[in-house]
């Protein structure tokens, strides 16, 4: 296995469309308002079609472990409660509170843990690891919405509460997409191949928006946010989900998708759900952009440390 290749292949691309985006932006080729609507286009319409897409084409490869299923949701309440908790007692910028959280426990585990586990497991742990993201991607949604909820200071009775996680535009693309696993829907060729058409062009998408939206200055300016977010990330996390995955006797497959979950870069989506909810939307920019380019390191670090040390297949 070649871990540096391996990472590579999965990070590079997004941060080639990240510096596309911005390169863009330096030649005056966009219109970064315009970016803007184009951002809250893509939260409104193209990611709830991508949720949908991503729980529709798993829904023949469940593979399903209830054990990995709750530990993995228990170990992210835990994790966005004391990030929450740190976040209020230590930042003042209430904007920055809900990104910063955000940024610590939501994974890009839909394109970073899948093609990663097939790369070195092979074809055959690609059911493992679409099950197991495929309860973890709604999680995240439902919990980032409550929390820039909670955050925000917005009506916290339980029918308001429900109704805005329900009309949340991801929350109704993951709710139709388990519902379409539920009844093993099956659409017919000419439909689904516009849908997929569609769900591969978010990702590319969201990442150019980023880049139009990235100011270096402001990266610099926020780096005392940055570096400790992307420390606990990165780091901190991951070091922490490896003793848990063992302590439970996880296949080797299964602990590597465990890991995924609190490795991998931020989720692209955190964006868009930043910038649309009351967030600093910049500092999530900059958390989402600095965390893709710096897990190319931490990623080939860790992968080289598991395959030589043997607990990634002992």
């Amino acid at each position: 296995m070649n871990s540096l290749q391996i990472s590579l292949n999965a990070v590079t691309p997004f941060a080639f469309y990240i510096v596309y985006g911005m390169i863009l932006k330096k030649l005056g080729a966009v219109d970064v308002d315009f970016m803007k609507k184009v951002n809250n286009f893509s939260f409104k319409c193209l990611f709830p079609t991508m949720i949908f897409w991503n729980l529709y084409s798993s829904q023949d490869n469940m593979v399903i472990n209830p054990t990995l299923m709750i530990v993995a949701i228990s170990a992210l309440c835990v994790t966005i409660l004391a990030a929450s908790a740190f976040c209020i007692k230590f930042i003042a910028d209430k904007p920055k509170q809900p990104v910063i959280v955000q940024a610590i426990y939501r994974s890009n585990s839909l394109l970073f843990a899948l093609p990663l586990t097939t790369s070195i497991f092979g074809a055959e742990s690609r059911a493992v690891a679409t099950m197991t993201i495929a309860v973890i991607v709604p999680f995240y949604n439902v919990s980032s919405v409550l929390l820039f909820e909670f955050f925000r200071g917005g009506k916290r009775d339980a029918k308001s509460l429900l109704k805005k996680v329900l009309t949340n535009p991801i929350i109704m693309g993951a709710i139709v997409g388990f519902s379409a696993m539920l009844i093993h829907l099956h659409l017919p060729a000419p439909i689904e191949k516009p849908i997929g058409a569609i769900s591969s062009m978010v990702t590319p998408l969201a990442c150019i928006i980023l880049g139009t939206q990235l100011n270096m200055e402001s990266v610099v300016k926020d780096l005392k946010y940055i570096i400790p977010t992307l420390g606990a990330k990165l780091i901190l996390l991951p070091a922490l989900s490896l003793p848990l995955s063992m302590l439970f006797g996880f296949s080797p497959v299964e602990r590597f998708v465990f890991f995924s979950i609190f490795a991998t870069p931020i989720a692209t989506s955190s964006f868009p759900m930043a910038a649309s909810m009351g967030g600093d939307g910049d500092l999530a920019a900059e958390l989402v952009a600095m965390s893709t380019v710096g897990s190319v390191i931490t990623l080939f670090f860790w992968i080289l440390l598991l395959n030589t040390t043997g607990i990634l297949f002992g």
